[in-house]
């Protein structure tokens, strides 16, 4: 799966472990992070993404509805969303299986954890 981002600054983060190491604290675990967007990229579509540990791909909501959230370590996630063409389903939904692109949003503790 390709793997876009939000903007420079998190391409940088996502790309270089010293400027992860410089932006994101601790508890996020640098390794971490890292295996698992290796891990997101051989996947063939979004739909692959496993819903249970480790990876734990679920559904946003409130201020993040519209992104997923997949587990780095602790509360911390990475957000993503949907690019590219994809076929939509009957209620207007990513059909997961199609999309075989995704923008990082945020790299985030969203449980205030």
């Amino acid at each position: 799966m390709l793997i876009g981002y939000r903007n420079e600054r998190l391409k940088r983060v996502c790309n270089s472990e010293e400027h992860a190491r410089k932006h994101l604290p601790d508890e996020v675990h640098v390794r971490t992070l890292f295996r698992r967007l290796k891990e997101i990229s051989a996947f063939d579509s979004f739909y692959e993404i496993p819903s249970d540990k480790p990876f734990r791909r679920h559904k946003l909501k409130g201020k993040r509805k519209g992104e997923w959230g997949i587990t780095i370590r602790g509360g911390w996630r990475i957000c993503i969303v949907p690019a590219g063409e994809y076929e939509m389903d009957d209620s207007r939904h990513p059909l997961l299986s199609t999309v075989r692109s995704i923008i990082v949003t945020d790299i985030i503790d969203y449980h205030g954890g």
